[in-house]
């Protein structure tokens, strides 16, 4: 994995993170962990997939960086 990989990684993860953490503290803490111990609740991974245009985003920013650094 390079460097940029890698930042995709960890936004992801933080992504979502911040998905289990709401979905945590918006119920009965004693349900939530049922779910999770059960595996009864969507892919927290995927959840937090960034965006088609978070990724067009990124996509023109990485351009514009190599683009300089040829330069």
């Amino acid at each position: 994995m390079d460097a940029f990989d890698v930042d995709q990684v960890l936004f992801q993860y933080a992504r979502a993170a911040k998905e289990l953490w709401k979905f945590c503290n918006l119920s009965d803490p004693e349900f939530v962990a049922r779910l999770i111990r059960d595996r009864e609740l969507m892919d927290w991974w995927e959840l937090g997939a960034p965006i088609e245009s978070v990724e067009r985003v990124t996509s023109k920013r990485l351009e514009r960086i190599s683009r300089s650094a040829l330069t």
